[in-house]
This record gives structure tokens, sequence and C-alpha cells, in this order.
């Protein structure tokens, strides 16, 4: 279906001239041949940053006429450079009020003379892709730097594939999940589950170790189509081990997000029926945590795929969040660590990320933990060394510093017995040396934790 026909809708130009009365910056455009694809926007802009406003931009903005988005899976469209520096761009959709709107970013850093095929799957738009959500009036071409000019043809709505239902979200009828702590277990299960057996013989009931994520497999997108590497004799090994404890394990399937955004609908939605058969066909597994970095909007349609076929309970991981995140998911965990290399710095941005992380969470009416640093990371750490067994240069600091940090922007984050917030997850219980990364050029110290600092999270 087209969706934005140029020849048939005018289009009206706008800048932050309104806004920045000096401003300079602006966007043109008239109607030429699309090379047989019907009318084409040729658009040319000049925008510059307006340091005293802290933004700038300049763009179009055209009515859709009642076109409803409704049942189709992405906007796509050909674009081409003329000339100029390839903008920095956003498609925005609006309903005629602030608070319904929202912008896609594109990036078009690599745009040439040829037409290039660009595809935004409506699910990006999470304020008009839930269900029920309102429709929106009007779409706009924000570009928000750079000098140039483009063509653009005609904008057309891709439907979804016959027979399939587009995925959407917020999740409906989220688990309801006991406070408690959580950590993250890598390498000898063995380990692992002695670690959690003796803190749980002496821990408080509301700090108990209840969620276990356990590594079972990765993630990656090649071709614009995910692929998936399920190995979980880890977690299901933990889970033989801790067999009639309190805890729930939880499969860890990590793995990078780059490329997810030129996934289709249905390619999630089979990687959430694959990975919901297998953690659904194991009685030992809890549910599954997603760790996929950086976060991205997209992969809220692998969340919705994996709900859509799965009872089980969904967890992720993350360092960032998009608006819709917490709505998507039954367990966010925030990797709260890789923030500072000493302990003053660390409680100052540990405040910050906590603050923002738990008030968003409550907004979603979600419960979480909060993950913090008890062994080395990249930035939190004691020594560091050239070697594995080389000499440590240690750096005046201590891993139970890090914790106490954390622990106090916790309770600041999460005051009382907050019941979005279920407790801490611990990073991580581990063989020593075995979260060494195969590209470090250096070794960070600690890599196990004593029973002394486990116990700080023990409770009263």
């Amino acid at each position: 279906m087209t969706l934005l026909d140029f020849g048939r809708t005018p289009g009206e130009y706008f800048s932050d001239k309104e806004e920045w009365p000096a401003s300079t910056n602006r966007a043109s455009g008239a109607l030429v041949d699309g090379d047989g694809a019907g009318k084409a926007l040729r658009l040319a802009y000049d925008v510059r940053e307006i340091p005293e406003l802290g933004y700038q931009y300049a763009g179009v903005s055209f009515p859709l006429d009642g076109a409803s988005l409704r049942g189709y899976e992405a906007i796509a469209f050909d674009v081409r450079l003329l000339g100029g520096k390839p903008p920095r761009i956003r498609a925005e959709l609006s309903a005629g009020h602030p608070k319904a709107r929202q912008g896609v970013g594109l990036d078009m850093s690599d745009l040439g003379p040829a037409w290039t095929r660009f595809r935004i799957p409506v699910r990006r738009f999470t304020k008009f892709a839930a269900e029920g959500a309102v429709q929106p009036d009007s779409l706009a071409l924000v570009v928000v730097g750079h000098k140039g000019e483009v063509e653009i043809r005609p904008l057309a709505a891709e439907r979804a594939d016959e027979g399939f239902q587009p995925l959407r979200w917020p999740v409906r009828d989220r688990a309801s999940l006991p406070k408690g702590n959580g950590a993250w277990c890598y390498e000898d299960m063995g380990r692992a589950a002695r670690s959690i057996a003796a803190f749980n013989a002496r821990a408080s009931a509301n700090h108990k170790i209840r969620y276990a994520f356990a590594w079972g497999g990765e993630l990656s997108v090649r071709g614009g189509r995910p692929v998936l590497n399920l190995d979980l004799k880890h977690p299901l090994k933990l889970s033989e081990l801790l067999k009639g404890s309190e805890v729930r394990v939880f499969a860890i399937v990590d793995g990078v997000s780059f490329g997810s955004e030129f996934v289709k609908d249905r390619d999630w939605d089979r990687t959430g029926l694959e990975l919901a058969r297998a953690v659904d066909a194991e009685a030992g597994l809890a549910g599954l945590h997603l760790d996929i970095e950086p976060h991205s909007d997209d992969l809220h349609a692998l969340y919705a795929a994996f709900k859509r076929h799965s009872p089980k309970p969904l967890s992720a991981a993350m360092g960032e969040w998009g608006e819709d995140t917490f709505r998507c998911l039954d367990l966010p965990v925030l990797m709260g660590y890789d923030l500072a290399k000493t302990p003053a710095e660390f409680r100052k941005a540990a405040s910050g990320l906590y603050g923002r992380f738990m008030t968003d969470v409550r907004a979603a009416h979600a419960t979480a933990l909060i993950g913090i640093p008890a062994i080395a990371t990249h930035m939190e750490y004691e020594g560091v060394s050239d070697t594995e067994d080389g000499p440590i240069r240690p750096t005046g600091h201590r891993m139970a510093d890090f914790v106490g940090r954390a622990l106090e922007a916790m309770r600041e984050a999460a005051p009382g017995e907050d019941p979005a917030c279920l407790g801490a997850s611990i990073w991580a219980l581990s063989t020593p040396g075995g979260l060494h990364n195969a590209g470090d050029t250096q070794w960070f110290h600690p890599t196990d934790i004593p029973d002394s600092l486990l116990m700080r999270l023990a409770g009263d």
C-alpha cells in the first residue's frame, strides 16, 4: 500500500527558526520523476548545530489522510544522494498531540547516488504499535544535521506475511515473582551451586538467592535473520544441583543486537518459538534470560515472540532501555556495573543510573533486579595484570567498597521494602579467571567472591 504519495499530498516545511529566530537552518523540496516509481521528493537541507538551543532541525511534514498502520509490518522507501553529505534524519509519526509523537532515526551515513532501500519496522514506533494504540495522522522527515540534497520515492506500507499476526506489546499477565537476590553463574556449575546453597543457608528470607542465570546459548543477526545456537547443559546442570531448593534457574542467551532493525516480525516469531520450545521442554528451567547488547527497541519484538509462545517468565539484562522495554518483560535486570574506576565515582554514577532504572520500572508496574559488581569488571577492580598469572598492579580500591556503594545506591533508588525491586543480582559466580574475554589485553582481579563479601547481601 502506498502510504505517502508525494504527487498527491503537499508537504509543509518547518525548521527550528520558530524556537531560535537567528537560525538559518532550512529544508525545501520539489517534485521530480521517480524513475518510473511515481513522483519523488527532491529534498534539499542545510542544518547546522545551534549550541545555545542544544538541538537543531528542519524538515517536511505530510498528512496521512486516514491511512492506518494496523496490520502492516514496515514503512519502506527508496532514497538516493544527489549531492553534499547524507542527512542525519529521522522519520516521525504523530497524532496531533506532543504525547503521541515518536521518531525513529535512520542511518544514511553510507548513502550514495544509487537508490537505496530503507525499511522501518512499525514495531519501532512503540506509541503506535501497541494493540489499541491511536493511529498517526501525519508523518514528518526531520533532518537534524548536514547539508545536501536527496531524492525520496513514495513511502509504502508493507503488510505482514499472509496469515501472520504482527508482534505487539505490552506483555499482559506478567509473572508474579518473589523477593530475593539473583546471581549470574558461569563455568563451574558445581561451584556456583555450592556458593548459592551456603549463602541461602544463612540469608534472611527476602535476601536469599532466588534467581540463578546460567549461560545456555547465543544469538546473532546475519543477513537480516536471527541465528540461534543453544547449549543448555550449564543451566540444566545447575538446576539439577539445586533441585528441591527455592532457586529458579534461568537459561542465559547472550549476543549482539547489530542488524536487529532489519529482522522481520515473522523471523523474530520463529526465533521466539524456538526459544520457547527449548525452555518449556525442560522442567528444571524456570525461564529465559536474554543478554543481547547493546539495547535496541527492536528486541521488543523478540520479547513479544517468546511471551507469545511460552508461559514461563522472560528476563533480560540491560544497561540501557527504551520507553516500553519494561512493559515487555517479567524480570528486567540492570547491569549496574562497569560505571567507574573509584568507589566515589561509582557511587555517583550508580545513584543516577539506579534511580532512573527504578523510576521507569515502577512506571511500568514491573519488578526488577539491580546487578552489582562483586568481582572485577573492566571498570571496577582491585588490580590488573598483563597475563593471568602475572604480577598484579593494585589500584588501592577494594571490591567490598564497590559493593558497599552499590548497596547504598540501591537503598536510595528503592527505599524500604520497595516491591518493585526484588533485590540485587550478583556479578558473578564463576571459576577464577573464567570471565576473561578473548579480546582483553589485560586481566582484571579479583575473579571470585570471598564468602565474607557475598554475605553482605544476606540481610539481617
